[in-house]
């Protein structure tokens, strides 16, 4: 999936979906790898940290149980770390994506909400690295890394009404990423937990 087509399918979103909240969300990432690796078999994996930022558009939730929906754009560092046959490896990767959520309203007071959130998601790499001891790879032509990621996730966010037109949310998220483009014999799965904190503000 190239970006452009990200961006513009983003873009058209802004104007079809009904929203009246746009939001920012960041945090941290805590990803794993599932890696095939012919040439590596034995590689012991470990979890790495990393960033995320989400901009997108939410519609309104309007009643105690009526579903509700956002989409948005996201930037995602998804890192790890491994170590085979005593050579140690470290990814450092960005991804450009475009997420599509849906919502149920679990929980409600007066000025809050909590809310089970779905989503589906495509990204495409910006840039990434694979260190290998001393020496360092760029991996944004390598199949395993590059093409298209689809995927799904669940979660919660917390919905905290300051005033009529400003919110506080915090948003946990776990999701899969699938490389959907890779026909190469290395084939790789992002496992991915995230915890993110933001605002929203209503526009309309």
């Amino acid at each position: 999936m190239k970006k452009p087509l990200l961006i513009g399918l983003f873009m058209l979103s802004i104007f079809t979906i009904k929203a009246q909240n746009i939001f920012f969300h960041s945090g941290r990432n805590i990803t794993t790898y599932a890696f095939n690796d012919n040439a590596h078999p034995n590689v012991d994996l470990y979890y790495g940290t990393g960033y995320n930022y989400e901009i997108g558009l939410q519609s309104v939730k309007k009643n105690n149980k009526q579903l509700f929906y956002s989409i948005s754009a996201t930037v995602d560092q998804y890192n790890a770390s491994g170590t085979t046959s005593g050579i140690d490896l470290a990814w450092k990767t960005n991804y450009l994506g475009i997420k599509g959520s849906v919502y149920y309203p679990a929980v409600n007071s007066k000025y809050s909400y909590l809310a089970i959130k779905f989503g589906i998601d495509g990204k495409s790499i910006l840039d990434g690295s694979q260190k290998i001891n001393s020496n360092q790879m760029n991996l944004k032509n390598q199949a395993e890394f590059s093409g298209a990621f689809v995927g799904s996730g669940l979660g919660l966010i917390y919905n905290y009404n300051i005033t009529p037109l400003f919110a506080l949310q915090v948003d946990y998220n776990y999701e899969k990423q699938f490389n959907v483009s890779n026909k190469s014999s290395e084939k790789l799965i992002f496992n991915n937990h995230s915890i993110n904190i933001g605002f929203s503000i209503k526009i309309d």
